[in-house]
């Protein structure tokens, strides 16, 4: 699946197990804070995915 690329060649989006691992989250934790809204995610199909900008910065203020 081709998903979009930003300039630098760094996705701009992220699959759920991509951002769990750079938040080094447990997959239950992760989802928790995703229903709660925590964590912002764009549902296309039935598929999740996490702009990176809002991951980084999201592990940026729990840090």
């Amino acid at each position: 699946m081709n998903e979009p690329v930003a300039a630098n060649s760094d996705p701009v989006f992220l699959t759920a197990a991509e951002a769990m691992a750079i938040l080094r989250l447990k997959r239950s934790t992760f989802y928790a804070y995703v229903a709660q809204g925590i964590i912002p995610a764009v549902k296309v199909g039935h598929f999740l995915w996490f702009r990176r900008e809002d991951i980084v910065n999201f592990g940026q203020k729990s840090a």
